[in-house]
């Protein structure tokens, strides 16, 4: 029988016995609230687990973009939900690329910031927007202009490597030497007028298995993100090559060598949490807000799986690889 590659194999060492079986390191200090703008998406990534390469070559799913309507009030209901300041909101803006709900997502974080103090926008975006001009004029402009939303932003950008073909464009073209432009864009922003956290989300997966470190060895020494957040694709299976679980230790051993002598700066989620304070504490629930409303509740270390615009409420999803460390 195959044995797929285990997250909690991988990580147990570094991650969930050192922080989230310990409520002292790691209490819990907020709510992940997760807000789908749109599940539209500008590229047909052939691993994506919204099925959106399938959206545009075959039809796939109507689209679901809540209106901005729907969207202030799923903020106003979650904050009269928790409005006490000792625990933290967080906003997770999701996708789809959210990014391709720019004004509405501008409109959620306006409305939400005199409500409550303690909250944070994170949004996820595959970077293709941050190398368009105009976009981008107005996504800097926005954060200059509301200096105290940028100190409760952060950005992430999913990348898998330089010379990943899975990240593609509809026509098949690669999407990684777009969003090194994005990358580069975003460490050259002059952080004494400008400064909010952004990161780097990669997922290991059978394409880079060979090269992932390379990679993000290559993302801290170039864009010197915040962080550098990692995921393993569950569908890799160690028997099909005995020797990738193997390489897998062998890769995050030699990382945390360089990262506890100090010989890279920037912190690889997952591997490097048990020698990182960082993260000030876990999230209790996760909570996932599409179209049709709150459709999913879960414990702040359980996965889902894909979007479903016919999803409600208490229903459930399978498992996938979406991860979320924030």
């Amino acid at each position: 029988m195959s044995s797929k590659i285990s997250l909690n194999d991988i990580h147990d060492a570094y991650f969930f016995r050192s922080k989230e079986s310990n409520p002292v390191l790691n209490p819990v200090r907020s709510s992940l609230r997760i807000l789908y703008l749109t599940n539209r998406c500008n590229l047909a990534c052939t691993y994506c687990y919204e099925g959106l390469g399938d959206t545009f070559k075959y039809g796939g799913m109507a689209p679901a973009i809540p209106s901005l309507e729907q969207l202030i009030k799923q903020v106003d209901d979650i904050i009269a939900e928790e409005p006490e300041e000792e625990k933290q909101t967080l906003f997770l803006l999701f996708g789809g690329e959210p990014l391709m709900q720019w004004k509405n997502m501008k409109s959620v974080m306006l409305h939400a910031m005199p409500k409550k103090n303690n909250i944070h926008f994170n949004a996820i975006t595959n970077g293709v927007l941050l190398t368009k001009p105009k976009f981008v004029e107005d996504f800097i402009s926005f954060f200059k202009e509301h200096q105290d939303i940028t100190q409760k932003f952060s950005l992430d950008i999913s990348f898998d490597g330089v010379g990943n073909g899975e990240r593609v464009y509809r026509n098949g073209k690669k999407s990684a030497p777009t969003v090194l432009k994005a990358l580069a864009m975003l460490s050259a922003i002059d952080e004494k007028e400008m400064k909010f956290k952004w990161r780097i989300r990669y997922t290991i997966q059978r394409a880079n298995i060979d090269h992932w470190k390379k990679d993000i060895l290559y993302l801290n020494d170039i864009f010197n993100p915040y962080r550098i957040i990692t995921s393993i694709d569950s569908e890799m299976n160690a028997d099909e090559d005995a020797n990738v679980y193997e390489k897998l230790k062998r890769d995050i051993t030699s990382l945390r060598y360089l990262w506890e002598t100090k010989a890279i700066n920037t912190p690889i989620c997952g591997f490097f949490c048990d020698t990182c304070n960082e993260c000030a504490g876990t999230h209790d629930y996760k909570y996932y807000y599409t179209d049709k409303g709150l459709t999913k509740k879960v414990t702040h270390s359980k996965n889902v799986g894909p979007f479903n615009e016919k999803t409600s409420h208490g229903s459930e999803w399978g498992d996938g690889i979406l991860t979320h460390t924030l």
